[in-house]
């Protein structure tokens, strides 16, 4: 009976005691200075499951608590990151990642591996109710500075500059402050640019219409043998008004001679210019051949050594062309600017 409970007893400390385990250690790097981190790495062998109290041997892996009191002990020479453990059959690797803050030996006392699982596991499984001490080898940790015979702290030294670096980056200011200005400026200007952008579309307006009237009055000079007075000149005036409408942006394509004349008394504040005033005339003198055949002096004269027809031509063409080498609308301002309509 004696015999019974002495083999009972012993079964039972077998089962929550497992002994000190000697392993295999590994320390990566081999070589520890203050401040890295190293990764320790402990293998071992056991025949008890210490993941649970399930004697199967499926492999496994689990996360380890860091807040341990065994870790707390030696807070002030490393700090514990990270553990785990890992299960392949019998064979266990019990893995610590730490940064150390001290020199010389590091050495962490025996612990209770199953302790630390049983606070490690989740909820709803079922932890090992054993004991399995852990005694991992001391480390050596070494200082640079030692190591390097250095005792004091070397200069701050400027950062390195490849060759042609320093010509760029004052390129680059240069060209950020220049943008920078002209963003400014810019900003500052944006009246007077409006206003000169606004010139030039009318001056380069008045150009292509200018050359377009050009052009149309030198053609019918040359098939004016073919036209008679009448017709010739109701040819002169569409040629003549079509300029002006575009000249003013306003439709003066059914405008009497008289219209024409408070047209412009209203565009130029009845202060109009000379070679507006002609046009008058000449719209005038046109309105009569076309609507006074038969009368006197109701046909373009020729029999006194001057062309009219040509001499009118050319009299426009060169107002035309002056018009369109102006380089602002000042002098011709729009209907728009001046308001209301015939």
């Amino acid at each position: 009976m004696k015999k019974a409970l002495l083999t009972s007893a012993i079964s039972l400390f077998s089962l929550f005691c497992f002994a000190l385990d000697k392993g295999t250690q590994f320390v990566l790097p081999e070589k520890v200075y203050v401040g890295d981190t190293v990764e320790i790495r402990y293998l071992f062998r056991s025949d008890v499951n210490l993941l649970s109290d399930d004697v199967g041997t499926d492999s496994s892996r689990l996360a380890l608590s860091t807040e341990f009191k065994d870790f707390d002990e030696l807070s002030d020479r490393c700090l514990v990151k990270g553990a785990s453990i890992e299960r392949n059959a019998s064979d266990y690797t019990l893995s610590l990642e730490i940064v150390v803050w001290k020199t010389d030996s590091l050495d962490f006392p025996p612990f209770d591996l199953a302790s630390l699982v049983r606070k490690s596991l989740p909820d709803g499984k079922k932890p090992n109710p054993g004991v399995f001490w852990i005694d991992l080898e001391p480390i050596s940790v070494d200082s640079i500075a030692k190591e390097n015979g250095a005792t004091t702290f070397s200069r701050h030294k400027s950062p390195l500059l490849l060759p042609g670096t320093g010509a760029l980056i004052v390129f680059l200011s240069v060209l950020f402050v220049s943008a920078l200005f002209l963003v400014f400026f810019l900003l500052m200007h944006i009246p007077s640019i409006s206003d000169f952008v606004s010139r030039t579309l009318v001056s380069a307006t008045m150009k292509k219409n200018s050359r377009a009237a050009v052009k149309k009055l030198k053609r019918l000079q040359k098939k004016s043998g073919s036209l008679d007075d009448a017709e010739f000149a109701l040819e002169f005036q569409k040629i003549l008004r079509a300029f002006l409408c575009s000249h003013f942006k306003e439709d003066f394509s059914s405008s009497t001679t008289y219209d024409l004349s408070r047209a412009f008394n209203r565009i130029f504040l009845d202060d109009v210019p000379i070679e507006f005033e002609r046009f008058v005339d000449i719209f005038a003198r046109t309105d009569y051949i076309r609507f006074a055949r038969g009368k006197v002096d109701s046909e373009f004269q020729k029999d006194t050594g001057v062309d009219e027809r040509a001499s009118l031509i050319d009299e426009v063409v060169f107002t035309i062309s002056a018009l369109g080498r102006e380089i602002s609308g000042d002098s011709v301002p729009s209907v728009s600017q001046s308001g209301g309509s015939m």
